[in-house]
């Protein structure tokens, strides 16, 4: 007898059904895009900028910019509200704030004096077109902070006005905390005003309406300083140079110090830092911060690193002027 044996065919996605045939559909996975994932891509970008030039990034923060307008509304509605809705700060507290800053525009003042006397002693030139009210051509502009960074290794803040109002690249940012001028289009650059506020940073880009200013603590800023040791009615400034740039930290390092400006006291933990006003484009040493902390190199023990702490804190900024020294 011969027996017939049927070929049975590959399964090709249809199973028998007692009603019929039917048809198995395999499900349809989607892969969604995790936190983690995320976290990750922005972290592999981030690294990835921060290795490349500066010039090749900085196209990141333009949006920002273009929001400046929009965003400096919003920040002063906000700013209204949140004063109407606190409590009244407690009279003596207030009054301590005041004595601290008026204290620390003192000392600000006393060692900027005794900057430029010793400057105009240098140069032989007494006073330089120096008026007691401030200097020819000179204004003061004050912009509001609307917003700093959006790169998080750079240390910079957004200001609400730009080219529209005078401000260009490489003009210098000083606070508005120690002295009270007032808000105006543009007021006479007083020797009180910058003896006695602090330096900020430096423009480095600027659009119509916002500018972006280099915070002295970022890693890109380099300048000359001086040191001086003052009170509220005596300064000693030391003759000397020194090279200061910004930290990751978003403090500022003086490197190379030589061990005897320590070793005699002439530097000291507490001493203040000027710019030098011999050769920075303002036209006195500005006080730039404090003087916290002193490291000795393990490569050379004859040399230390003072760390310095800005004379105001970068994050309680909210408004600054920017000194135009060309109109």
């Amino acid at each position: 007898m011969l027996r017939v044996i049927a070929a049975v065919p590959a399964p090709t996605g249809r199973t028998c059904h007692p009603s019929g045939p039917k048809t198995t559909v395999k499900p349809l996975y989607r892969r969604s895009i995790g936190p983690r994932t995320l976290i990750a891509a922005l972290v592999a970008l981030s690294l990835l900028a921060l290795v490349l030039p500066s010039r090749t990034t900085e196209w990141i923060g333009r949006p920002v910019q273009l929001m400046a307008p929009f965003h400096s509304v919003v920040t002063r509605l906000i700013g209204l509200v949140v004063a109407d809705s606190n409590p009244t700060s407690d009279p003596d507290d207030l009054a301590n704030q005041d004595g601290q800053r008026e204290s620390a525009r003192l000392r600000h003042q006393v060692a900027t004096q005794q900057a430029r006397i010793l400057m105009l002693e240098e140069e032989n030139a007494v006073l330089h077109g120096y008026r007691a009210s401030g200097l020819s051509g000179g204004r003061l502009i004050l912009a509001r902070v609307i917003g700093r960074d959006s790169l998080a290794w750079r240390h910079s803040i957004l200001l609400d006005e730009g080219l529209s109002r005078g401000i260009r690249p490489g003009q210098k940012v000083i606070t508005s905390h120690f002295v009270d001028v007032g808000r105006s289009g543009g007021v006479d650059v007083g020797m009180s005003v910058l003896a006695g506020e602090a330096l900020l940073g430096e423009v480095v880009e600027a659009s119509s309406r916002a500018a972006r200013v280099r915070l002295l603590g970022d890693v890109e800023s380099r300048m000359a300083v001086v040191i001086a040791r003052a009170t509220d009615d005596d300064a000693e400034v030391l003759d000397v140079l020194f090279w200061m740039t910004g930290s990751q930290e978003g403090r500022m390092i003086i490197h190379d110090v030589d061990h005897k400006y320590l070793d005699d006291g002439s530097i000291r933990v507490g001493d203040l830092v000027l710019t030098d006003g011999r050769r920075d484009s303002l036209p006195i040493s500005v006080a730039v911060g404090t003087i916290v902390q002193k490291d000795q190199q393990h490569q050379n023990r004859l040399l230390y690193n003072l760390v310095v702490e800005p004379a105001v804190s970068p994050e309680s900024v909210q408004q600054a002027y920017v000194v135009n020294m060309t109109e």
